[in-house]
């Protein structure tokens, strides 16, 4: 530290700063035994300020020694060392919720200096080192938000402290987000206030965000970008109460995202997309495609996109090869349905379905394991719509398909076990339908 940039060799060296240096760099340093000798003399200096000041926190803190320690640390979160930056925000907690606890004035002072410390560290560590370091700075993180409750239990939430979440939510980083999330959620439970409260200041900003003219075309934006903000997009509309001043019915958007599902070689053509790799594209664009579910579903809430929004899931759940986005879709549907409370709405989306299938042959099925978890996601939708009479139809489909087991384990065909899955899928199917009868199940037993 002596030779440190700090210092100008012209003026009165500082004992002070050259002490508070040589124990932040021993604290922080990657060695256990530079660690522990950090740690001991920061508390021996502790101490003594302690008896010099006869006990007196407010003084101790309003030292231009302590200041020049905060600072100091807030900067190192900003070194290329990674041990630099854990440390860091080690030292850091200790000082907030150990050695100046009672200080709460001196907390809320100098905590969105470090929080933003802090979120660089993880955005910075993301990718690099163990997510285990990330969950124990996260978990910090929720410390000093306790904390902060702790101190203004009898007073509103100050807009810095959610400002600055906000910015941060718009991290191309999901771990970022997704902390961002747990922050808001922990806000509103500590402070009895919906997260739509809590974020009404910035209304109009976050109107701004999700406005045609900063998307569209959405083709255009980078894949990150698609994802960072149909992420933040779905969380919105997911919050109850649901903040609806924030939308994304744009005609555009549902033409964009339709294509984003069913023309994927188009996609990666596109010039946002040549820098990834191809295992970057495989994770990214399915998750992508889970967000434009979502987000689509969402199309329903406005009266004249609800005959399109129930045709293209009908779509989804029948064409798409994902057992992953089929998933999604039911759930959608499902919300859908639950919403709007509308059984007539389920029987005719299921009917619909049902009534294309035919049962009563077998090889112009060409049953898959697709076509048979399409078939138990609408009996979940709808199990009325499963009669007696079709639930004998998929009892005669799976003995038709133990007879092709059979044979397949005789002759070596079926290598990827099609008819087994297939065949799994229905029996769980038959097993939780309200009108599979006693008869039909006992069949299956001999």
């Amino acid at each position: 530290p002596l030779i440190s940039d700090t210092y100008d060799t012209n003026d009165t060296i500082d004992c002070s700063i050259i002490l508070i240096d040589c124990i932040v760099y021993c604290y922080i340093d990657i060695d256990d035994e530079l660690n522990s000798i950090g740690r001991i003399s920061f508390e021996t200096l502790f101490n003594i300020l302690l008896i010099i000041f006869n006990n007196d926190y407010q003084r101790i803190t309003q030292l231009p020694l302590i200041n020049y320690l905060i600072h100091t640390l807030c900067n190192h979160c900003y070194d290329r060392m990674w041990y630099s930056k854990q440390g860091s925000c080690r030292f850091l907690h200790q000082l907030c919720l150990n050695y100046f606890r009672k200080e709460t004035n001196w907390f809320l002072e100098n905590l969105n200096q470090i929080l933003n410390g802090y979120f660089h560290v993880i955005i910075s560590l993301t990718d690099e080192i163990s997510s285990g370091t990330l969950d124990i700075l996260s978990t910090r993180i929720k410390e000093f938000l306790d904390y902060y409750a702790e101190i203004k239990s009898n007073e509103n939430l100050n807009e810095n402290l959610i400002e600055l979440l906000i910015n941060y939510l718009f991290s191309p980083i999901s771990y970022i987000r997704n902390l961002i999330y747990d922050c808001l959620r922990q806000l509103s439970c500590l402070f009895q206030q919906p997260i739509i409260r809590l974020i009404e200041p910035f209304k109009n900003d976050l109107i701004k965000k999700f406005s045609s003219s900063n998307i569209l075309p959405f083709k255009n934006q980078s894949l990150i970008y698609q994802i960072t903000y149909l992420d933040i997009y779905i969380y919105f509309r997911t919050l109850e109460p649901k903040i609806t001043y924030i939308t994304l019915y744009d005609d555009d958007l549902f033409k964009e995202l339709t294509t984003f599902l069913f023309d994927e070689n188009d996609l990666i053509k596109s010039s946002s997309y040549r820098s990834l790799t191809q295992h970057q594209l495989t994770l990214n664009i399915l998750l992508l495609k889970k967000l434009s579910i979502r987000t689509l579903a969402e199309y329903y809430e406005q009266i004249e996109y609800r005959d399109r929004v129930l045709r293209l899931f009908y779509k989804i759940l029948t064409t798409i090869q994902s057992n992953e986005l089929q998933l999604i879709a039911y759930e959608s549907i499902e919300k859908i349905f639950n919403g709007h409370q509308n059984e007539q709405l389920r029987l005719r989306f299921v009917d619909l379905y049902i009534q294309k299938i035919p049962f009563h042959d077998y090889e112009k099925l060409n049953l898959t394991p697709q076509i048979a978890q399409t078939l138990f996601y609408l009996s979940k939708l709808s199990p009325n719509s499963f009669n007696e009479r079709l639930c004998e139809q998929i009892l005669n489909l799976i003995r038709r398909l133990m007879q092709n087991i059979a044979q397949a384990f005789r002759s070596i065909i079926d290598t990827q076990n099609q008819f087994y899955k297939t065949c799994l899928i229905l029996l769980d199917l038959l097993a939780t339908l309200p009108s599979s009868s006693k008869k039909i199940i006992e069949s299956l037993t001999i």
